[in-house]
């Protein structure tokens, strides 16, 4: 081997030496690209901000139902029972992936008339309450729970919450409570008859304005991205759910996560 051939080999030699050391083989390269990346996806699935939106009132009309399919994420529509629409809305929402959840008519504090056809009030004995309960489920058959339409005086009373949770408890349905009440008892009596339980944390429509709702929904995020979990309630309405078209892709861009009030319950098992 001439001396110039020996330099041109000892030079290749080198480059190589050198190049695994500073980059390492290909096999080390993938490795190393792959690890970080089933981190990060299971970091952000386990992390991410999460929103039970529960729409209200359901079930005397089908005017919205296109525009709440259109939202494109999981929604818990409480449906009101005995009225001309349940059962239609119903069909729509196990067509589309939406679940239904029972909006049971409750006693108010300040109401005394207008009030739905088999409401609950604080002197209905149990064996009336089992009645008006599958009289109305019979009518919003996909019903994988039960919540109040107002109820701000039911909801509060222990002896009728006491009746109803073993109701709930045999049916196997859970409670969402809509937390009109200054003091309810109803998951002190979820706890006694281990019925699964849930409450709204925030309206966003309770101001019923374009501005009003807007700021509910930025005000939702913020929990959401706070506290990891939130369940909020709006309503059957135009404009509740033009609002949400607006506001609801840029939040899932933004990383948050709907879910439907079941899957809540799940994550807080």
């Amino acid at each position: 081997m001439d001396k110039k051939t020996f330099l041109t080999c000892l030079f290749l030699s080198l480059a190589i030496v050198v190049a695994f050391t500073f980059w390492g083989s290909p096999r080390d390269i993938r490795e190393d690209v792959s690890v970080p990346t089933e981190i990060v996806e299971t970091s952000l699935e386990d992390h991410s901000p999460r929103i039970a939106l529960v729409l209200d009132d359901l079930g005397y009309s089908m005017k919205n139902m296109e525009e709440i399919k259109a939202l494109e994420i999981p929604v818990t529509l409480a449906v009101l029972p005995n009225t001309p629409y349940s059962k239609r809305v119903c069909s729509f929402a196990d067509q589309n992936g939406m679940e239904i959840i029972l909006h049971m008519p409750m006693e108010p504090e300040s109401q005394t008339s207008g009030l739905e056809v088999n409401t609950i009030m604080v002197n209905t004995p149990p064996e009336v309450i089992a009645g008006f309960l599958d009289k109305a489920i019979q009518t919003v058959p996909s019903a994988k729970g039960v919540s109040n339409h107002m109820g701000s005086k039911v909801t509060g009373d222990s002896r009728v919450m006491e009746n109803l949770f073993p109701i709930l408890k045999e049916r196997k349905l859970f409670f969402f409570d809509s937390s009109t009440a200054r003091k309810s008892v109803c998951e002190l009596a979820a706890e006694k008859t281990m019925v699964s339980y849930s409450k709204r944390d925030i309206f966003i429509d309770h101001v019923p304005t374009e501005q009003g709702i807007s700021d509910q929904m930025k005000k939702l995020e913020e929990i959401a991205r706070s506290r990891g979990l939130v369940s909020a309630i709006g309503h059957d309405r135009s404009l509740t759910v033009k609002v949400l078209g607006d506001v609801v892709p840029g939040m899932v861009e933004r990383g948050i996560r709907f879910v439907t009030v079941s899957d809540m319950l799940e994550t807080k098992k």
